[in-house]
């Protein structure tokens, strides 16, 4: 089966480890399905917070939409993997 995930990550500003952990653990206050991803971008190893896991895209956008504007969060629609 296909899932989809919602994915928080600034280009801007890469988040530092504790700030992505203390993200998804106030995700995870709140009931969202959340965890943290490690990755390196150009030689630095940075983070994102990965929230949910949706059937299909339509789902994971509304979600998104819903997230971004209640949590003021920079958020996109991704595959999920892994997960």
């Amino acid at each position: 089966m296909t899932c989809w995930e919602v994915s928080n990550f600034s280009a801007i500003s890469a988040w530092l480890h504790p700030n992505a952990r203390n993200l998804s653990n106030q995700l995870r206050a709140k009931s969202f399905s959340s965890d943290v991803e490690t990755f390196s971008y150009g030689g630095v190893e940075q983070f994102r917070v990965l929230v949910g896991n949706f059937v299909t895209r339509s789902e994971a956008t509304k979600f998104a939409t819903q997230l971004s504007e209640n949590e003021k969060l920079p958020v996109y629609v991704r595959l999920a993997v892994n997960r």
